[in-house]
């Protein structure tokens, strides 16, 4: 009775990490990821890591995407 209680949990335990785990990487599609550099028209206003070209929703936070306004820094 004892291992079956045991394994039971060791079980529910192993799945619960997994669960979590996995969660983290899901990502929207549509939405990427990038570096500073790369030029994007749409990023959240909480996460401004996360950049797109189109539309979309935040993979972290689930907020819209909000248009950025870029300015050509050769003109100031």
């Amino acid at each position: 009775m004892k291992t079956k209680i045991i394994l039971s949990s060791l079980a529910f335990a192993t799945l619960f990490i997994f669960s979590c785990n996995t969660e983290a990487k899901k990502e929207t599609p549509g939405t990427e990821q990038s570096t500073p550099a790369t030029a994007a028209a749409y990023t959240c206003p909480m996460h401004p890591e996360v950049k797109s070209d189109k539309p979309a929703q935040c993979p972290d936070c689930g907020m819209d995407l909000e248009k950025v306004e870029t300015t050509d820094s050769a003109s100031h």
